[in-house]
Parts: structure tokens; C-alpha cells; sequence
């Protein structure tokens, strides 16, 4: 089984990924950790702390391969026979199908979530996550991707971070049958 985690930055996705992967003994992969090591070495490091400054998307061509990073280490996983959470933006339909192929070619059942939260809520978050630990993305981050953020099209559950998490990661798992 893959879970997708979607939503845009802030909004509570690690949290609710790691909930999830918990209840379930699931694998997790962090994308945010692929993101991180790879970014610098596909666009050079002081381009990738130009867009850390300046609080910019990196493009959708590196996005992509990003993403088919993470498709490799989740492949890994689910060959394995593990069940694998798997959270990121995945704001557009082009980033989505990067996994759902995955999961269409492994003929692995996959479950959407989007995270979503109140923009109040998401900007004192990222304003507070980076005061105390000096996370790259700040609320610029989260404005950027809105602009491209594209509609789940698929069928898919809504968690809000601004409600009890833990009861929501219960229903979710619950409707999974």
C-alpha cells in the first residue's frame, strides 16, 4: 500500500505523514530529506541558498527530478513488501503522476491524503519553525507553491491541522477497510 501525503508547505504534512506511517508500521519517506541532499548538487549550493533567501520555487524540472529521487526509494520499499507513506507538496498533476505511475506499474493500491490548515495558522508556524530551528522554508515558500498548486483530482482525504490530528489519522485509517 502508498500513501501520499499532499499539501502545500506549512500546513502540517511531516506531522500527519508520520502519524500515519506510525499507526500503520509503515515505511516514511521524507522528501524534505531527499530535497535537501540533492537540491545542491543539481543547481549548485549558492544558487540553492539564492532561493532560500529569496523564498522562490526552485523550477519544475528539478522538482521532477526530486521527485523520481523519492520514486526510487519508495520503489525500493514497496518491492519489499512494505507499506510506504510518502509525503511532499505534490502540487501539481504532472509531480502526482510521477508516483501514481509508480504505484499503476507496481499494481500497488495508493491512498491520497491532502493536508490543509488556515493561512493564519500555517504563517505563525513557519515563522516559529524557523525562528527555533532555522528551517529553509518560511511563509514566502508556502505563497510560492500556492501559485502553482493544482486540484487532487483523485479521490482523496482531507486532514486539517488546525483539528485534532490524532482523531483524523484515525479516521483515515479506519476508512481504509
Amino acid at each position: 500500500m502508498l500513501i501520499l501525503v499532499a499539501g502545500l508547505p506549512g500546513v502540517g504534512k511531516t506531522t500527519v505523514a508520520k502519524n500515519i506511517a506510525k499507526k500503520l508500521n509503515a515505511s516514511f519517506v521524507d522528501t524534505d530529506v531527499i530535497k535537501h541532499k540533492l537540491l545542491p548538487k543539481l543547481i549548485g549550493k549558492d544558487e540553492w541558498k539564492k532561493f532560500i533567501e529569496e523564498q522562490k520555487s526552485y523550477p519544475l524540472s528539478v522538482r521532477k527530478r526530486i521527485y523520481e529521487k523519492m520514486c526510487i526509494e519508495v520503489e525500493k520499499l514497496l518491492k519489499l513488501n512494505k507499506d510506504v507513506v510518502v509525503e511532499a507538496t505534490f502540487a501539481t498533476k504532472s509531480l502526482r503522476e510521477i508516483i501514481l505511475n509508480l504505484a499503476s506499474r507496481l499494481d500497488v493500491k495508493y491512498y491520497i491524503v491532502k493536508v490543509i490548515c488556515p493561512e493564519n495558522i500555517v504563517k505563525k508556524r513557519m515563522e516559529e519553525r524557523h525562528k527555533k530551528t532555522k528551517h529553509p522554508a518560511r511563509y514566502g515558500i508556502h505563497l510560492e507553491i500556492k501559485k502553482i498548486w493544482e486540484p487532487i483530482d483523485e479521490e482523496h482525504f482531507v486532514i486539517n491541522t488546525n483539528k485534532n490530528i490524532e482523531n483524523q489519522t484515525s479516521k483515515f485509517i479506519d476508512s481504509l477497510g
